[in-house]
């Protein structure tokens, strides 16, 4: 009998994982947030479907697209699995309404939900086998977000992690939804790994989607070429100038797969009820509280004073005058001044008239921001010092949509609703809700991705 090799290589172990895992061995509240995560991510990419960045990019791969394979949300338009899966990414991701991951400052579900649904969406698979796939691309993109950036490990500056692991995720959705085996797996991990591309100066610019979006492409690209016996080296994570040690400094590499398959790190997933970066949250909790305050008015303000964590000064700190919607999308001096001035933290709030607003402009110049590391990142302390010598303050300690306050089913699906209802007739878009939601029960992926189209 011929003796069995010994399993050596990380991409070995995350490619059995990509063949065997499935959510019907996983608790119920992971099976439900895999499915809360795909239904958030329907609403984003519907959302998001007629921005600027998103027009300009589908116009622009039409010139190269392939045969059409699979649907372009809110849009009539057929694309190359590819293709739709970068399209549908970066309208999940333009306005940052997407899932994050505080613990990692990781948005996982967009990059493996748009290579997933295309790729199922070509071989006709079910709205379970999608959900499958989503798993299993997601926790793998963690478990390499916990290796390169949970401490003790330490990401090299600049580096953007859905970029670097999101493709990866990708691929292994891909895999499992073409039925590849595990050589053809590893071959789709390690193409996809070796193509790991994102850093953090694209923030505010067309760009910071992009990142994103490029990652669910090279996914999708990496399973075409894995499905084909493409592969590369099996110590491509682990080896001395491999994925691991090239992104980051002493990673920690049995992160990859203590525990895989038996616990899930998703679970610290976390849902946005404000269309910008998580750090900016706390502080729009704080004006939307202060707003509830009979005697308070936005015109009475004199300063505002934020005590936070440092990262909302290094992420969100630097844009008291944006030039455009992009620069204002990541300005917490922006957001809490159109958010105190309109009144609600919706997706208006960076679009170009708040931005140019006079009212806006005098009050974004009067807010402060003291960074203490004492403040956790959904934290804030909140002074907000009026003319007449009054200071109302405010202390949230858990922001809306963080892992100890998360949003709730209801107010997602009222999420969904708002941010669609510019794209859809009220009828049209119920019913996508409807599908979006109960997508594990669906025969065929083929109905929701239609529905997305019926605008």
């Amino acid at each position: 009998m011929q003796e069995t090799r010994e399993v050596n290589f990380l991409v070995e172990k995350l490619a059995a994982f990509a063949l065997e895992g499935t959510l019907r061995h996983v608790s119920a509240p992971i099976q439900h947030e895999v499915r809360r995560a795909a239904f958030n991510w329907v609403g984003c990419a519907l959302g998001g479907s007629r921005r600027e960045a998103v027009s300009m990019a589908q116009d622009g791969v039409k010139d190269i697209s392939g045969p059409a394979q699979a649907s372009v949300f809110g849009s009539r338009t057929m694309l190359d699995c590819s293709n739709a899966a970068f399209v549908n990414c970066l309208a999940s991701s333009v306005d940052a309404f997407d899932d994050t991951d505080a613990t990692m400052m990781l948005h996982p579900t967009s990059p493996v939900a748009s290579a997933a649904l295309a790729v199922a969406q070509m071989v006709g698979a079910s709205g379970f086998a999608f959900l499958d796939a989503l798993m299993i691309g997601m926790e793998i993109e963690y478990r390499l977000c916990a290796a390169l950036a949970r401490p003790p490990a330490r990401l090299r500056v600049g580096f953007y992690l859905t970029g670097l692991t999101g493709c990866v995720g990708a691929a292994a959705a891909c895999a499992r939804l073409f039925g590849l085996d595990q050589a053809q797996t590893i071959g789709a991990l390690t193409v996809a790994a070796t193509g790991a591309a994102g850093f953090q100066e694209a923030l505010s610019s067309m760009c910071c989607p992009f990142v994103p979006a490029n990652a669910s492409r090279n996914g999708v690209f990496a399973a075409l070429l894995g499905r084909r016996g493409y592969h590369g080296s099996r110590s491509t994570l682990e080896g001395k100038r491999g994925f691991l040690r090239v992104f980051c400094e002493e990673p920690n590499v049995t992160a990859v797969v203590d525990g895989l398959g038996s616990k899930f790190l998703l679970e610290t997933i976390t849902y946005k009820p404000y269309p910008c970066g998580i750090v900016i949250h706390p502080a729009l909790d704080a004006c939307l509280d202060v707003l509830l305050d009979a005697a308070f008015s936005h015109q009475q303000i004199e300063a505002i004073k934020l005590t936070v964590n440092p990262l909302t000064v290094t992420l969100t700190g630097h844009q008291h005058s944006p030039a455009d919607g992009l620069e204002a999308q990541v300005s917490v001096h922006h957001w809490v001044a159109a958010t105190l001035i309109n009144g609600h933290g919706g997706v208006q709030n960076f679009d170009p008239a708040t931005f140019v607003d006079p009212q806006i402009a005098r009050l974004r110049q009067r807010v402060e921001l003291v960074p203490d590391d004492r403040i956790r990142r959904e934290e804030v302390n909140a002074e907000f010092r009026l003319r007449n010598g009054d200071v109302l303050v405010r202390h949230i300690e858990h922001c809306r949509g963080c892992f100890a306050n998360p949003m709730t089913d209801a107010e997602l699906k009222s999420k969904f609703l708002s941010y669609g209802a510019p794209i859809m007739a009220p009828s049209a878009l119920e019913r996508l809700v409807e599908a979006a939601w109960n997508i594990g029960e669906l025969e065929n992926i083929e109905h929701l991705a239609k529905l997305s189209q019926d605008v």
